[in-house]
C-alpha cells in the first residue's frame, strides 16, 4: 500500500526547518499501512496523529480571510483504503446534517473547539439527537450509517482532521421534516490521486 503526504498549503512550525518531513511518516504508517479498510482505532490513531503534527499557519492564514460562516478544507494524506482532510471553520461555520456515502470515519479536533449533534432514527422513525462539544484534543470514530451535524459556535476559529476509510466518494445532506430525515441533496467525490 502506498501513502501520499500532502504538505499543508503553507507554513511550517516556527522553529522547524523545511527540510522536516511533515507529519511523521512514522506515526501515520502504523498501524494504518496495513492494506484494507481501516479499523475505528486505526482511523483515530491517523486523525489524532495528524492534528498534532501538522503544522497549522497555511490553514489559519485560508481561515482569517474566509468569511464569518465558512469553511476551508484541503485533503493532507492519502492511501488507497483511507484519506485525511483538514477542515477550518470560521466563527460561526456550520455543516447540516449529513453522511459520508458508506464510509467509516474519525475526526479530532486540532484547534479550538466544535459541536458535534449527532442524527438518528428511533424506533418509530422519530428523531434523535445527542449533542457533544468536541475540544481540541478529542477524536472519536464513527461508522458508516453516522449522520452528524458540526458547527463552530466559539469565538474563535477551530480546525478539524477528518479520517475516511474508504475514501469518501459521496455525502447525502439532510433535512428534518416533519419529525423525520428528509434526504436534500447528494454531493459525489471524484476519485483523488
Amino acid at each position: 500500500m502506498s501513502v501520499v503526504l500532502l504538505r499543508p498549503s503553507s507554513g511550517h512550525r516556527r522553529g522547524r526547518k523545511a527540510s522536516a518531513p511533515t507529519p511523521t511518516l512514522s506515526r501515520l504508517l502504523h498501524p494504518a499501512a496495513r492494506p484494507g479498510v481501516l479499523r475505528a482505532g486505526d482511523r483515530v490513531g491517523v486523525a489524532e496523529s495528524l492534528a498534532a503534527d501538522l503544522p497549522w499557519d497555511g490553514l489559519l492564514g485560508r481561515l482569517a480571510s474566509a468569511p464569518p460562516g465558512r469553511r476551508v478544507w484541503e485533503r493532507v494524506a492519502a492511501s488507497q483504503s483511507w484519506e485525511a482532510w483538514a477542515i477550518g471553520w470560521t466563527v460561526g461555520a456550520a455543516l447540516e446534517p449529513h453522511d459520508h456515502g458508506g464510509s467509516s470515519g474519525a475526526l479530532a479536533i486540532a484547534l479550538g473547539d466544535l459541536v458535534e449533534t449527532t442524527v438518528r432514527s428511533g424506533e418509530a422513525g422519530e428523531i434523535r439527537t445527542t449533542t457533544t462539544v468536541l475540544e481540541r484534543g478529542t477524536s472519536h470514530s464513527f461508522g458508516p450509517h453516522h449522520i452528524h451535524a458540526v458547527a463552530n459556535v466559539a469565538t474563535s476559529p477551530a480546525i478539524s482532521v477528518h479520517v475516511y476509510s474508504p475514501r469518501l466518494a459521496s455525502m447525502t445532506h439532510f433535512d428534518v421534516v416533519g419529525g423525520r430525515l428528509s434526504p436534500q441533496r447528494t454531493v459525489r467525490y471524484r476519485a483523488h490521486r
